[in-house]
Formats: structure tokens, sequence, C-alpha cells
């Protein structure tokens, strides 16, 4: 009986295996979460459909009982969602993924209690990308209950249990290498590294890091392990600049956001001194995607040239946001340790360009920083304004803070500080300290040494602001009454007789007014009034200056349009008056009648009538004349009260009630230069159709009858470009639709189109219309101008001293700062006091006739102090002007004193090689080197300056020519320069020593060097020896792979053999081993040309043994290189009536969006054009990659650059074939009394093709659709891009910002993408987002490799062994937990037969049971 009962149960296991183990769906529970995998379906599934499956299988519902409800799960939640992968299911509800964990579930059996779920996604194949945004990793960091969960669940297998290796990997580019140093156990054995190229620009590089195992999945370390990223460059990388150092950073994109692992400050320049081959920026990181090297010059702070070393291996630990200053501190630095020098300091990332100069006594080997900093005007008082601010720091040679023991001067040169002083005449810019608590406590004038040179003493350092006036000089300004002497109206139309006006003739006002009964009382901000009558109409508001002849501001003239009609001026004078008396001038503005006000006269004429001046005018207006009977189309502009920055455009239709077959109208913007500037454009929600009725004379009679058709109905049948600068109309078809004709025919109806563009002041703007029909075709044309004026005036300039002061030796240097006192003679108690200005020029007040002294009280800094009393003579009716020049303080001698010593000291004896001395003026060389031969041993400088133009003394130095770290090699022998301490006499001369000291001959003092041996060998195609085609051939000398300019004639003569001599092994004893290298002049692509044939080059041996350069023939008919082309560049200008700004310009040339470096001068000698000549077409022969040539002007920023103060917008048309024009567009600067404002924008769209190497590829689609996203949510509005647009185009009028002035966030979205991956024509693109708001945003399709099939598993008969549950293999795919199985996914009829043998191996059992029975 036992017997048969075992082999009952056996059975009964045996089925239990095979249920278990048949089938593909296995369902993975434990005693909190289930989860299911289908393992042959992940297989077969699209990205796409498997993150979909993963999604639906993510979480199910635990049970309501309890959190520890051990029962197997077979509910899932309703309608799960995106959330669902951000939340987790606890008692039934959704609890966030964020929310703290019990710290009482910690407690519970580690075995079997609160398991980590893992996003199946995780190792399901889902695409690369979102691993790289972290979302996986990050998702699955949410879903962790505790750390004996990870150990239990997490997909990496434990380091005992996995075949791992270490990996080092290592890609090499032009000056920069990428290392990749994983230790054991991060990844499993297999696993391969690649690092590809994202982005590469001038200032920044991105790259990608990615790991996949032996079956190409990618994957990331396991838990708790750190690879060891390193970026190494050297002085060839493009990214480090040669002189201004950068902070170069490098990034880690985690979860999208970039963060700093490593930053270091370097230049090549430092490099180079230092003797520093590489810089080195590395971090751990757990997680790889992108990485991102840059480049980045806008600091806080920007050392200056003379950098530390260590910021070059650590962070700048000096860069700090701090307006603190420590107390001086004179026992930091000891005088010892004190020079005279010249600290220099540039903040090349402001964007005002500032340039910063210390000079002074300042600490040896110390630095200084500075910070531009935003300081609010609540600091100053009410009647000052900030103009710009810096922090500025000095730093010993230890990085300690100093502060001077005594004064300094400090130079600051700066753009905002330029256009304040172009600004402000002759006020003088203020200087202002701020002190450690915040408030200002030192003021002081500021020196203007130039139009944008400020300099000032400064005791001690902190923050300096520069600030001008604001408040008026006039107290209580006053009306007066101007005299109208003259007005008259001044006509463009002569087909008039005289005061005869066609009815809507425009015309300019002239009136000429007289100030001068007020003579000398007149005060800046004094004004008048004019009232305009009511029957002349200005268009909008007016506002200019009113100049003298030569170009001094008088006054401000605002004219404001009233709404009847008529307008109020109101001239105000500026600081023009106040110097000058018997002021008048004169104005114009543009204006015509008022139609309202004529007066109809019985043959149909009109008069007008008005009182101005003292007078009656009356004027004679012709009729208003009638409409052409025939006309079909006709067009003008309308001016709205937005006059200044939009334009109303209106076309009458179809007036003589004719009948039109098919009718389309078109439009187009242009402009009288032909340029428009880029924000010239239609707006769309102004569209405006209307049914009319029209008079003889064009009026529309309708009045109310018929209603306006708006923009929303019209749409359907307008059609842009993608500029928004033409239009087409399709009339009949919305005729037709809408029902106003059954045949779609314009027939006996009359009609307005009314519609608006945008409008810049000073710009001529130009409409054309068409009128296209089956019957005719007829075009209008007009133009719109907004209104304008000018004015003129002037004064005498009377009973005034003016002095200039100038340099004696240079009349045309004007001497700023220079104070004087004018005394009235025999009258000692009126004295008045001045300052000259930049301009070298001060003014008194008006004098009382009489007779005058000036005498200089302060002289400007560097110039002597005359003292000397200058008489003067003030005559009613007339101004004194006096000269007075300055000398400069005194000469000073250097002498120097040349000494030979020998090692110990002793003099030495015998005969001196020849040596050269080089004066150093503040560390420039000042003249030619003076030599000494044998026997002379001094040398005088004299008449040298001893202080500059700000007062501070300059400092002398010598430099022996060709002695380097104070070591000099002459006639064979070494020496030792010594510059000894300066002796000085009498003020006026410095004694210098430079003492030369021998060196025992033993003293290795240079690097060894080496002979390069090079050979040219020839050779036919079938590589037999061939007679040299040429009688020589020339060979460069490279040295660790730049070119060292040095060359090699081979020749027959020389039986084709040559040798560098004395090359240097090492730049320095001990240093890394030169490696040098040779090429062929001529040679490109390893292909060169003799005699018409082409021979292919190969370069062989070693430095040791010789270098060979091989020359083999091709065969003939081989082409060697790739074609070239030449690029045609234009400059163009619309100046609006102004003088060129430049004599001469830049423009770069650009490859595929990248800076090459070449550039190219326009000038007016060469008309403005020029040629970039034999450019490659592409890489190599056979490529269908070409490059993309663009041309960029140099100091262009947004589309904007500045000449002179005046600012242009920049617009490039134009390609490759045909050349570019660049086209530079005057910008008037905006009114301030209306400051534009931002309630629509545009946002510019662009497709890239590109292959999985970064290459232009072909498009695989004529064309692709891409949809606008607001906030995230898609607006509905798409666009489509295509070949025909250049896969360019834009969203346009897009609302700015919301009710709460909030701006919004808009972003595009492929139609079509999923997951960033999109296919065309079966192939498959990962999509990438790049750009911004302001720039534009690219879209790029970048064609993906096809993957590797995967390699199938072997089946694995499964073993009698059902209690011990075999777990995954270590790099098998998609790991999982080994969990229980629950769930069938048994094949139903493998269970059908199952079901069968069970049964009867029962039935036989009963049998053999039966029988036994019996």
């Amino acid at each position: 009986m036992k017997k048969h009962m075992s082999i009952l149960l056996t059975l009964v296991m045996v089925f239990n295996v095979l249920v278990s183990g048949i089938g593909n769906n296995l369902s993975y529970a434990d005693d909190k979460v289930a989860y299911s995998q289908n393992v042959s379906a992940d297989k077969a599934f699209t990205r796409s459909e498997r993150t979909l499956k993963n999604n639906k299988n993510q979480i199910i519902q635990k049970s309501k009982n309890t959190v520890l409800d051990k029962k197997p799960i077979d509910k899932k939640p309703e309608n799960p969602n995106k959330k669902d992968l951000d939340n987790k299911y606890v008692d039934g509800k959704i609890e966030d993924s964020k929310t703290k964990e019990d710290p009482k579930k910690k407690d519970l059996d580690k075995n079997s209690k609160d398991r980590k779920v893992e996003d199946p996604r995780k190792n399901s194949g889902q695409d690369s990308e979102e691993k790289k945004l972290g979302k996986t990793e990050e998702k699955a960091k949410e879903n962790t209950s505790s750390e004996q969960d990870k150990k239990q669940t997490s997909p990496e297998i434990k380091e005992e249990n996995l075949e791992s290796e270490k990996i080092s990997f290592e890609k090499q580019e032009k000056g920069l290498i990428i290392k990749v140093d994983a230790p054991k156990g991060a990844f499993s054995k297999g696993t391969s590294v690649s690092v590809s190229l994202v982005s590469k620009l001038k200032d920044k590089i991105a790259y990608d890091i990615t790991f996949r195992d032996k079956n190409n999945k990618e994957i990331q370390p396991t838990k708790g392990t750190e690879v060891r990223v390193s970026f190494i460059l050297d002085k060839t990388s493009s990214i480090i600049p040669d002189d201004m150092p950068v902070n170069l950073k490098l990034y880690h994109l985690v979860n999208g956001v970039p963060k700093v692992i490593d930053t270091k400050m370097a230049s090549k320049g430092f490099m180079e001194e230092k003797g520093i081959q590489s810089i080195t920026l590395s971090g751990k990181v757990s997680h790889f995607s992108e990485f991102r090297l840059v480049a980045e010059n806008d600091l806080d702070f920007d050392k200056i040239k003379k950098i530390s070393p260590d910021s070059i291996n650590s962070n700048n630990k000096n860069e700090t946001g701090s307006l603190d200053t420590q107390k001086k501190d004179e026992d930091n630095v000891g005088n010892n340790k004190l020079k005279e020098q010249i600290y220099e300091v540039e903040l090349v990332a402001n964007s005002n360009h500032p340039s910063i100069y210390i000079k002074g006594l300042l600490p040896k080997g110390g630095y200084a920083t500075a910070r531009y900093v935003e300081l609010s005007n609540n600091i100053l008082p009410e009647y000052q304004r900030v103009v710009t601010a810096y922090d500025i720091k000095i730093f010993d040679d230890k990085g300690k803070e100093y502060q001077p023991i005594k004064p300094v001067r400090v130079t600051i040169s700066d753009d905002k500080v330029k256009k304040e002083l172009t600004k402000i005449g002759r006020k003088n810019i203020q200087v202002i300290h701020i002190s450690k608590s915040g408030i200002p406590d030192k003021y002081s004038s500021a020196i203007v040494t130039s139009e944008s040179k400020v300099s000032f003493n400064a005791s001690s350092f902190s923050v300096y602001a520069f600030a001008i006036e604001t408040r008026d000089t006039a107290k209580n300004p006053k009306e007066v009454d101007a005299k109208i002497i003259d007005f008259n109206i001044i006509r463009t139309n002569d087909e008039n007789p005289a005061n005869t006006y066609n009815y809507y003739e425009a015309f300019k006002i002239k009136i000429k007014w007289d100030a001068s009964k007020y003579g000398k009382t007149l005060k800046r901000e004094d004004f008048f009034k004019i009232k305009i009558p009511d029957e002349f109409i200005l268009a909008h508001k007016i506002e200019f200056d009113l100049k003298t002849e030569d170009g001094k501001i008088l006054g401000h003239l605002v004219a404001t349009p009233n709404n009847e009609g008529g307008a109020n001026v109101v001239v105000t004078f500026k600081d023009y008056v106040e110097t000058h008396e018997n002021i008048k001038g004169e104005f114009y503005l543009d204006s015509r009648f008022n139609t309202t006000k004529y007066v109809k006269q019985l043959d149909g004429s009109y008069t007008i009538s008005y009182y101005f001046d003292g007078k009656t005018h009356t004027h004679h207006i012709n009729p208003k004349p009638n409409v052409n009977p025939d006309e079909a189309l006709a067009k003008w502009a309308n001016k709205t009260k937005d006059a200044l920055n939009e334009a109303e455009w209106v076309i009458r239709l179809n007036f003589k009630k004719g009948t039109f077959t098919d009718v389309v109208l078109s439009d187009e913007l242009s402009s009288e230069t032909g340029v428009l500037p880029e924000g010239i454009k239609y707006k769309l929600d102004t569209f405006r159709l209307k049914q009319a009725e029209f008079n003889s004379t064009g009026d529309d009679i309708s009045e109310s009858k018929y209603k306006s058709i708006k923009y929303e109905e019209l749409k359907n049948y307008l059609k842009f470009d993608s500029n928004m600068r033409k239009f087409t109309f399709r009339m009949s078809d919305f005729l037709k639709d809408k029902g106003y004709s059954v045949d779609g025919k314009l027939q006996a109806t009359q009609w307005y189109l009314f519609y608006k563009s945008t409008y810049e002041k000073g710009l001529k703007l130009k409409n054309k219309a068409e009128f296209k029909s089956k019957e005719s075709i007829i075009t209008g044309h007009s133009y719109y101008q907004v209104a304008g004026g000018s004015g003129t005036g002037g004064g005498d300039l009377t009973n005034k001293i003016k002095i200039k002061k100038v340099d004696s030796d240079n009349t045309n240097k004007p001497l700023g700062n220079a104070k004087f006192k004018i005394v009235k003679v025999g009258d000692p108690s009126k004295v008045w006091n001045i300052i000259t200005n930049a301009q070298g020029e001060a003014e008194t007040e008006r004098l009382s006739q009489g007779d005058y002294e000036i005498i200089e009280t302060d002289a400007p800094l560097g110039y002597l102090l005359d003292k000397t009393p200058i008489p003067v003579k003030v005559i009613n009716g007339e101004a004194t002007i006096a000269t007075i020049k300055n000398k400069k303080e005194e000469k000073i001698t250097v002498k120097v004193t040349k000494k030979w010593e020998n090692q110990d000291g002793t003099p030495l004896m015998g005969d001196k090689p020849a040596i050269r001395l080089q004066l150093l003026k503040d560390g420039q060389p000042e003249g030619n080197p003076v030599e000494f031969t044998n026997g002379k041993i001094t040398h005088e400088w004299t008449n040298l300056d001893k202080t500059d133009e700000h007062g501070s003394k300059h400092i002398y130095t010598v430099k022996e020519v060709g002695e380097n770290g104070y070591n000099i090699q002459l006639d064979g022998n070494w020496y030792k320069v010594d510059y000894g301490a300066d002796s000085q006499s009498g003020g006026l001369t410095v004694t210098k020593t430079v003492t030369n000291k021998k060196l025992k001959p033993w003293t290795p003092m240079i690097p060894p060097t080496r002979d390069l041996k090079v050979t040219k060998v020839w050779k036919d195609k079938d590589n037999n020896d061939l007679v040299g085609p040429v009688e020589k051939i020339e060979v460069e000398l490279y040295k660790d792979g730049a070119a060292t300019g040095t060359k090699l004639d081979l020749t027959k003569a020389n039986n084709w053999t040559g040798e560098f001599k004395k090359l240097p092994v090492s730049a320095t004893l001990g240093g890394p081993i030169h490696k040098y290298t040779v090429k062929e002049t001529g040679e490109s692509g390893n292909a060169i040309q003799f005699a018409g044939k082409w021979y292919g080059v190969t370069y062989g041996g070693t430095m040791a043994d010789g270098l060979t350069v091989t020359n083999k023939e091709k065969t003939p008919w081989t082409p060697m290189e790739p074609p070239f082309r030449n690029i045609k560049v234009e400059k163009n200008w619309n100046l609006l009536g102004r003088e060129k700004p430049v004599e001469k310009l830049e423009v770069e040339l650009y490859r595929d969006g990248v800076a090459t470096g070449n550039k190219l001068e326009l000038n007016k000698d060469n008309n403005w054009s020029g040629e970039f000549k034999k450019l490659p077409v592409a890489e190599k022969l056979g490529s269908t990659n070409y490059y993309n040539y663009t041309v960029k002007e140099v100091g262009e920023n947004a589309g904007s650059i500045i000449f002179g103060g005046m600012q242009f917008s920049v617009n490039y048309t134009g390609d490759m074939k045909d050349g570019f024009k660049i086209t530079n567009n005057y910008t008037p600067p905006y009114t301030p009394w209306t400051p534009p404002t931002v309630d629509k924008i545009d946002l510019k769209v662009t497709k890239l093709w590109k292959d999985s190497k970064d290459n232009n590829i072909a498009e695989p689609t004529n064309k692709i659709v891409v949809e606008l996203y607001r906030e995230g949510k898609a607006t509905g509005k798409k666009l489509e891009l295509n070949k025909a647009n250049k896969w360019s185009g834009e969203f346009t009028d897009l609302e700015a910002k919301s009710d709460s002035d909030e701006y919004y966030r808009y972003t595009i979205k492929e139609v079509g993408e999923n997951g960033n991956i999109i296919k065309f024509d079966g192939k498959q693109y990962k999509v990438i987002y790049g750009g911004s708001m302001r720039d534009g945003i690219t879209i790029t399709n970048k064609k993906e490799e096809p993957p590797k099939p995967p390699t199938p598993n072997k089946p694995t008969p499964n073993k009698p062994t059902p209690n011990k549950p075999t777990p995954p293999k270590p790099n098998t795919p998609n790991p999982r937990p080994v969990l229980p199985r629950t769930g069938d996914g048994i094949n139903p009829s493998t269970f059908a037969w199952l079901i069968l043998a069970l049964g009867a191996c029962l039935s036989l059992v009963g049998y053999r049971l039966r029988k036994h029975a019996k």
C-alpha cells in the first residue's frame, strides 16, 4: 500500500513541477506586491509597446486587510495612469512616493517583509534616453522600503555571485582624453563602454557615456559602486583660451539637471609659463548619462592674468560675493614684501566689457579680483543714480585679503560709464565708496581721462560705485513767453496755385520763435508753450531735440495732438541757455488740415480759416475728388492711435461693381531700402473684411448695414509665408462657402479689406497688393511713414570767461580736472571757482564788465601747477576765451651699471661677451635695447616721464635680453643674472645694477639634443623604385603634433636625404620627451600632385633610425582631393540717412555652425565685399556630408551690434552658391516716454537630420509636423516643416504672458514621436530637443544603428528538483528577484493532456489496489 501511495504522490509532484515550469507567463509575488513578466513577448515588443505593457503590469494593489497579508494578489488597481509610476498603493490608497516610511516596518523580518519592487521598465530593454535622465533610477528609489529589500530584489547581483572584472576605457580626441575607470564588481563580465560626441561648440563640448552588457543592453553600475570619469586636456585643446583664464567645469546631467563634479581655472599662456602639460577634471559617479565640459567666463569673479598656480589644481577659494572687507592689517604684509607695481583685472564675462587697473604699493606675488554687483538706488540720495558698481579685493601671495597702507590709483574703463558721459556733458560723474556696513562713506569727483576711463584714489577696498546726479539745476522752472515771429506752411506739392490745397494734402508747419527778450535770465527747465489751431491735424505725438549749429542741445520739443484737432507744443530749455543769451529758433511739424473744419462752397470746393500768430489765415481747398468709375482695386495706409508701432492698410475692392471669377488677393510688405527689420510682419487678429456701398468719392455710405467679418472666419482662406510678410486671400472661395455668391464670383458687390502690420520708427514701409481674376490682374501700391519734425536754435555766448586747458607739448590734448579761481581785480571778495571737464573746458557764469585774473589752484594729475595769475578783460556783448597750457612734471634719468663676477663673487677677469639691456616702463619695453660690448659698464636713459597722466609714478626696470629664469648663455658659458636693488639720488636719477655671475662649465643647463634624419623614397604604382619627377621637395618638422615652421629641402643632389640638427629632446631637463614627425609640404589628405600626376604619401621610420617619406604613384584618373568652393560676402547698410559709423569691419566664417577662426575684412576700399576662397566642399572624396558654411559679423550678439554708440540689427541673407549678404539696419533708440511692452512672441523651430556619428544626412521624408505646447499642455497648434521651407518655421503671435503677468513657457513635440523615438521608412530615429524660446528650438532626428539580433536562449530541460528553484544565471538578460511563482500561465492543451495522464495513472493505481484487496 505504501508503495502505491508513494507512486501516487510522486506523480502529483511531477504534475506540480510541470505546471509551474511549462509556459512563458511567469508571475512573481511576495507578501506585499506582485508583478508579471512575459519572457518571450518582451523580445518581440517594440520599445513603445514594451513600455506600455510594463506600465500596465507595474504595481498591483495589495490586500486591504493588512500590510503584511501574505495572500496572493489577484486584483489590480483600476485605471492606472502615469501617476502610478511615481506613487505606490498602501491599504488600497495611493500614497505619495516621497512619504516617509513607518520606522516600525524596519524592525520586521527582513527575509519576508517590505520587499522593494523594481520598476519593470528597468530591465525590459527600455530605451536609454529615460535611463539617461535618471527616470528609472529615481522611480526605483521611490519604491524602496528598506536597505535589506534592496539586497533581495535589486536586479544587480552580489559581487560574490557575479563574474565581474575591472574596466578601464580611454577615448582620445584632439587635445582631450576621456577616461572611464570602473572597479571590480561595478559591472558584469563582458560589459562594454562607449563614449559618443553629443555636441561641440567653441566653449563647450558634451559626450554621452554608455555601458552595455554582453547582450548589448544598456546598464548602470551596481548599486553601492562608483565609477571614476576623467577629462584630461592639454594645451592643444580648443576649449582652453590663449590668454584670458576661464573656469573649466565638468558637469554631469542627473535627472536632466547639470551638476558640477569638478572645476579648474586655466589658460594656455599660464600653462606654458608654469610648464603644465595637462589639466584633469574628474569625479566619481554612480549613474551614467551625458557629461559636459564647459569653459565659463561668466563668473562672479575673474582672476587677473597673473593667476596663482594653485588655481589650476584647486577651485578658486577667493571668489566670494561678500561685500564685507577686513580691517587694515599692515603686519599682514611687511614693507619688505611690497612693491610699486600694476595689477590688471579684467572682467571679460561682464556685458559692459570693463577693464580695471590698480597701481601703487602692492604685495609682491599678489593679485586682485573684482566682481560686478547690483546696487539699489536706495543706498544713495534720491538725486543720485547708480550707473555701475564693482566689489574690488586685493590679496597677498598667500591669498590673504590685503588693504593698502597708502592710497593706490584705480582706473576703470566701462561701457556703461562711457554711455553716461555722452549723455551728461559737463557734469562730473561721482565715485562713491560703499563700506562694509552698506553705507556710502566717501564721495569724490571722478577724474575723467577719456570718453570711457575714470580714475580715483582708493585707501581701502570693498564696493566702489559710479553715480550721476539726476536732480534739475533749476529749482523753480518757469513758463516764458516766446514770441512767434513767422508762420508758414511748407508744401511738397506744387501742382496747385498758392494758397490752394488738395482735400487730403499733407505738409509741414514751420514756426519761428524768439525768446531773446529774456536776455541772460533763462534757466534749465524753463519752458514755453504754443497752441496749434484746431484746424490742423497731427497724426500722433511728436518729440525731438532742438539743436544748435555745433550740435549742442538747446531744448526739447513735445507736440501732443488733441482729440478734436490742433496740438499743444511745449519747448523745454536745457543747459545751453544758462551759458548763452538772446535765445531764438524754429521748428517744423508734419501735419494736414482738419477736414471736419472745412466750409463747403457753392462750386463744391471748400475753405478753411483759423487765427494764429495775431492773424487770420484762410486757405482754399479743392473738392474731394471722385473715384475712377472703372476702379477695381485701390490701396492706401492709415495711421492708428499706436502709429509709432503699427500701420493700418486698406484695400477698396470692386468700386466699379464688375463681375470677376476666381478672385485671389495677394499682398506683400517691403521697404524703400529693400531690407525689412526682423520685427515687421502682419498682425493676424486685425484682418477684417466688410461689404460696403461707395458713393462717387469713395466713401462708404452703408453705415451699419453690413457687419465686419473678422479673422476667425477668414483664416481658412488666408495663407501667409513663413516670415508673415506675404499673404494670399482666396476671396472667391470665401464668397462661395459663406453664401455671398453661389458660384464664387465677385459680382456687383463692393468691399473693404482692413489689416495691420507692425512698424518701426524711421522706416518707410511699402506695400503692394495684387487683385487677380480670370478677367484681369490689377496691382496697387502704398507706403507708410510716421509723422515727424525737427528744430534748430541758438544764442550768444556773452559776458563769460571760458577756459580751455591743454597739454603744453600737445595742444590737441585737453586736460580735465584742472581747478581755477576767477578773481575780480579790485574786489577780492568776488571769487568764482571752476573745474575743467573731460574736454578741458570750463565756463563762468555771466560776469559784469571789468578786469579779472585767472589763477590755477590745482593742476591735473601728472602736470606742474602754475599759479601765475592770467589777466583777462570782460566786455559787454563779447565772450572771453583763454587757452591755458600745462607742462608735465619733471623728467628723470635711469642709470645702469654692469658687473661681471665669478661664481664665488670675485671679479671676472679678461674679455667679456657682448650683452644687451632693455629698459622697461611699467613692465613694457621703452625704446630699443642698448648693447654693452667688452669694456662698457654703464649707460643712462634720460628725459623719462616721472609720472603718468594720473600722477602715479612710472616703474622703471631693466632686463638682460636673452635672460630666462635669471640664467643666460653667452659664448657657450652659463651666467646667473642678478638685478640689484635701486638707489636714488636727488629724486631725479635712479641707479640700477645688473651682475652676471659665471657658473661652472660642467653644470648641465640645457636638455640634450638630437638629430633627425629624413629620407625621401619614390615608388611607382607597382611599388618599384621611381626617378623623382621633381628636382626637390620640402618637408616641415612637427613637434608633439604641432608645426614648428622649420623646413628641410630634399633634392636629387643630396640623394633625397637630409637632417634636422640639434633638436631639444625635451623642454626641460628630465621633462617629457618630445615626439618629432615630418610632413611633406603641399601634401593634403596623404596625397600630393607633381607634374600633373598624383602620388600617395606615407610616413614611416622612427626618430632613432630616421624618418622616411614615401611617394607612391597613383592611377592617373584617381581624383586626389575633394573639390573646393569660394564664398562671396557683401555688406549692406540701412542707415536711415546717417553716415556709416565705421571704416571697416570683420566677418568670420563658420563651418557646420562652428567658428573656423577664418576672418575677412570688409571696408569702403573693397566696396564692402570680399570672398572666402578655396574652402573644401567636404571632408574627403566621395563624402556626401557636405560642409555647410555660414558667416557671422564679428561683434554681433543676438542679432544686434553697436557701432559708435548706435545700435544696428544684423540680417543675414543668401546662400553658399550666390553668396551671403549681411545687412546692418540702424535701430533708433526707444523713446523713453513710451517704453515697449511684450504681449506677443514668436517661436522659431528648426529641424536637423543626423546619423549616429552626428553627421548631416539626407532627409528620409518630405515633411514632418510639430505641435506647440504651453506649460506642458498641447495647444493644438501645429506647424509643418519640409524641404521647401528648409525645415524651419515659426509659431507667431503667441501670448507672452497670462492675465497675472506671468510669462508662459512654450515647448514643442514632433507629431509621431513616442518616448523620444520616431520611425521613418522602417528606420528608427532618436528625437532630441534643444535650443530655447529666445533663440529658437531645434529638433534633431538622430538615426540609430539597428540593434544586433539577440542570441536565442538554449532550452534547459527541467530537473526533478521542484523544491529547489534555480536562481537566474549572471549576465542573463532581464534578471529577476527569486520569488515564489504564483498564478498560471500554462497552455490549456498541455494542461488537458496532463489531467488525462494523471487520470490514467490514478485508474491504474485503483485497479491494482482493488486487485490486491481481492
